[in-house]
């Protein structure tokens, strides 16, 4: 499986840049920020209970930083 994702048209140059310079290409880390905001809107429209909203505020906010903060590839 890993090879097959190392050796995949859109996963390996992600996988690449990430082995190579630890870097997240500019489009995939805005696509992945923006589904951290959209799950936790769709736990808004869907009622989600206030701990487990709490909770998804704050893992979401960790995850969306540390994504933020990795560099472009070179």
């Amino acid at each position: 499986m890993h090879a097959w994702f190392v050796g995949h048209c859109v996963f390996g140059p992600l996988i690449s840049d990430w082995h190579r310079h630890g870097a997240i290409d500019r489009r995939a880390n805005t696509v992945g920020f923006l589904s951290m905001v959209a799950v936790f809107i769709i736990s808004l429209a869907l009622g989600g209970g206030t701990t487990v909203l709490v909770i998804q505020t704050i893992a979401l906010t960790c995850a969306g930083a540390f994504v933020l903060s990795r560099p472009e590839p070179p």
